[in-house]
Parts: structure tokens; C-alpha cells; sequence
């Protein structure tokens, strides 16, 4: 059920309007019960950029850590996103953004993979159920999710 939020509705007219849509009676607790804390609408949109072709500007603190590049076959580009995974645990993105960082040279990026502890960005099995619980009990407040979530 689509609903356009308004300064004029407040949280029982939105629980209202929901429930004899759906056809329910009540709903589960918890649901709806911040709902001024959503941003909805058109003043909560970020402006979008005209786009510019052939013009590559990035912000301040931006970092491009890989742009694909024709220098590299795709057999070379696999086998260097293997091995840098196999042999130091390099995720795709860490491995791309070191062989961007030595110019597509695989031999010496491949050679400073060594030279740093690679970040590990999965979650656990527990972490992941965690999440999926609280993503469907709070469906996008990621407040509360976070609340849940990190606080075990």
C-alpha cells in the first residue's frame, strides 16, 4: 500500500488508513509507532547533477579505487582477482582499487598485495540473521536496526 504522508495526517489517520486497506483489525506491535521519524516526499530528494558527458568530477575526500581500463585482458584481470583473493584474502573492490593504485600493472600490484592486512567486510551467520530479523520487525528504520544489530 502506497501512501503520500502530509503535515495534515498523523500516525492514527496513516494506522487507519492501513489497516481498512489491508483489511485488518490491528496491527503488529511496534509497526508505524515512529513514523514521524520517515522522510518522505519530495523535499527529502538529494538534486541530482545535470550529467555532463565525458566530465568526471569528484568531490572533495572522493577516491576513485578503480576505473576498467583496456590495458588488461580479462584472463589477467581473473587470475590477479584469484590469487590476490586465495593467497592474502583481498576482497574484488581491495584488489582492483591496489591494481588502479600501480597504473593495471598486475606485477607490481600483486607484488605490494603483501605489504597490507586486507579489511574483512562480512558479517557473520549470526550477525546476518540479526539483521534480517530487525529489517523485517522495523522494516527501514535503520535507527532501531542498528540498535539491534550492533548491540549484541
Amino acid at each position: 500500500v502506497k501512501l503520500a504522508l502530509d503535515n495534515n495526517m498523523n500516525t492514527r489517520s496513516v494506522q487507519r488508513t492501513l489497516l481498512a486497506s489491508a483489511g485488518l483489525k490491528a496491527l503488529p506491535v511496534g509497526v508505524l509507532t515512529d513514523i514521524q521519524g520517515m522522510r518522505v516526499g519530495t523535499e527529502y530528494q538529494a538534486p541530482v547533477p545535470e550529467y555532463k558527458q565525458g566530465v568526471c568530477s569528484y568531490g572533495p575526500g572522493s577516491l576513485l579505487l578503480w576505473k576498467p581500463s583496456e590495458l588488461l585482458t580479462d584472463t589477467e584481470l581473473d587470475n590477479y582477482l584469484r590469487l590476490s583473493k586465495d593467497q592474502f584474502g583481498y576482497s574484488i573492490d581491495q584488489a582492483l582499487g591496489m591494481l588502479y593504485y600501480h597504473n593495471y600493472d598486475v606485477t607490481k600490484a600483486f607484488s605490494d598485495l603483501g605489504n597490507f592486512c586486507p579489511l574483512q567486510e562480512d558479517w557473520s551467520m549470526e550477525d546476518k540473521v540479526i539483521f534480517e530479523q530487525a529489517f523485517r520487525y522495523h522494516d527501514k528504520n535503520f535507527h532501531r536496526i542498528k540498535s539491534m544489530v550492533f548491540n549484541n
